[in-house]
């Protein structure tokens, strides 16, 4: 009976490792059958404005298809396959625009309206698969219209780099003025890391110069790697790198104009700490020194009632408790904490981090001043000083929320089975493109869900049909 039983066991045996060899060789249809298939390559495009659009598909933000008029002026697609999403990074957008869908090319449909704001990278997943699509002006559209890039995409499950942005920040944490889209990552590099991605802070990065279409693209794409999903604000203030001096910025600026619309933010979005530019403007940027020396009055300002009448009707008054500026020389800091592994980064320190994503700022490396400043560079990334307080000074120096996250005496309550919290982490992947190409990541499905369900049952009848054999066979004997 022994021999009998020992051949039982194996017949399942057997038949287990081949059920388990079958859906291991099943698994990578079924996950792969769950991404969502790029179709960009393969589509045709055509606008009516004499315009060559072949720029909004050439992974290059630096080109871009744009008309000067928007109303009535279009870009099509046409695929011969399906198309479920649609991604859009635009150079210009009008106060008014329809996105439109049609099953011959004939007849349209206005499935979206967009409206002009600072979504400039948006997706569109339609309800119903189609095959033509038109970005369309209106006959009320004012204004240029322009797209940097677009990309396609059947159903399934879109590449993480595919954007989908929130609002603003309402309320935030900390607030970064940067002079530039690049500085942030230049000049304050392990900030976002660390105190948004590593400590859940709501940040805020306006970008006080943002009117060049590929520097605010390769922005969202730095930000959209360090695992931000809210939207940055973007000032439109001139550009001035030909001139830059401080007195010919706030001669173009206007220096009360610059200050009434920090003011406004700081009063709109009411953070607790406010990080920016050195006074000396790093390598001398006017710029960057008339942002830095303009936010000092300013932070003093959204605290006065009298001061700038229209936001203080809309947001009322706001007291910042620090202000942070880069190689400021009184009340020193030492970010020694950017060396610190981060679970959100898969043990990458806030540097490193920093260090990946700079390299979406593609079309500005060229420059020697566009890196991650490490600790030998005369602009060290980790040195601040405290420009401004109503918390007291720092002891720890190495904490720009120090006096701020001040820890509560905690309260006796009754206790309870703690639920797990499980925290995602992603490793950023180094891109030099201005849209990566979509990676080979594999998701589970819910076939593939289904797929493990069927075998383990399968599994479980096996082993309970065994046990009972195995009973009555002992009955029998």
């Amino acid at each position: 009976m022994k021999n009998s039983i020992i051949k039982y066991i194996n017949n399942i045996a057997k038949t287990i490792i081949l059920s388990m060899i079958v859906f291991v060789a099943f698994s990578p249809t079924v996950f792969a059958g769950d991404l969502s298939q790029d179709l960009t390559d393969s589509i045709r495009y055509k606008t009516n404005n004499g315009v060559w659009a072949g720029s909004t598909i050439d992974d290059n933000y630096q080109s871009y298809w744009y008309t000067k008029e928007a109303a009535y002026k279009y870009l099509q697609i046409d695929s011969d396959k399906l198309i479920k999403h649609l991604y859009i990074c635009y150079a210009f957008k009008p106060n008014e625009l329809v996105i439109q869908t049609s099953e011959d090319s004939k007849e349209w449909m206005d499935v979206e309206t967009e409206v002009s704001d600072e979504f400039y990278h948006v997706t569109y997943t339609f309800d119903t698969p189609t095959k033509h699509i038109r970005i369309k002006g209106t006959e009320k559209s004012k204004g240029k219209f322009g797209i940097v890039e677009f990309k396609v995409f059947t159903e399934g499950t879109l590449p993480d780099y595919i954007q989908s942005w929130k609002p603003t920040h309402e309320k935030t944490d900390i607030l970064i003025f940067s002079a530039h889209p690049d500085d942030e990552a230049v000049f304050f590099s392990g900030v976002i890391p660390y105190y948004a991605g590593e400590k859940n802070k709501k940040a805020t990065v306006v970008y006080m110069t943002a009117s060049d279409p590929c520097r605010r693209s390769e922005a969202l794409n730095y930000l959209w790697a360090m695992h931000e999903r809210n939207l940055p604000m973007f000032a439109y203030f001139p550009d001035l790198f030909e001139q830059d001096t401080y007195n010919y910025t706030k001669s173009i600026w206007g220096e009360q104009k610059t200050i009434e619309y920090l003011v406004s933010v700081i009063r709109q979005k009411k953070p607790d700490v406010i990080v920016s530019h050195d006074t000396n403007g790093e390598y001398g940027h006017g710029n960057h020194m008339f942002t830095a020396k303009c936010l000092q009055e300013a932070v003093l300002l959204a605290n006065d009632p009298v001061y700038h009448e229209e936001s203080y009707l809309e947001y009322g008054i706001h007291e910042i408790k620090k202000l942070y500026l880069h190689l400021y020389e009184e009340n020193k800091i030492d970010m020694d904490v950017f060396d610190e592994p981060l679970d959100e980064y898969d043990g990458l320190t806030a540097i490193e981090a920093a260090q990946v994503g700079i390299q979406q700022y593609a079309s500005q490396l060229k420059y020697s001043v566009v890196r991650v400043h490490d600790r030998e560079s005369e602009f060290s990334c980790y040195n601040y000083g405290l420009a401004y307080t109503t918390v007291g000074y720092d002891k720890k120096n190495n904490d720009m929320f120090e006096n701020i996250d001040i820890e509560p005496t905690p309260t006796v309550e009754p206790t309870s089975t703690p639920k797990p919290t499980v925290k995602a982490t992603a490793m950023i992947t180094p891109t030099s493109t201005a849209i990566p190409s979509s990676g080979s990541n594999i998701s589970i499905s819910n076939i593939s869900i289904i797929v493990i369900c069927i075998i383990s049952g399968l599994v479980l009848i096996a082993v309970i049909f065994l046990i009972v054999t195995i009973v009555k066979r002992q009955k029998k004997s």
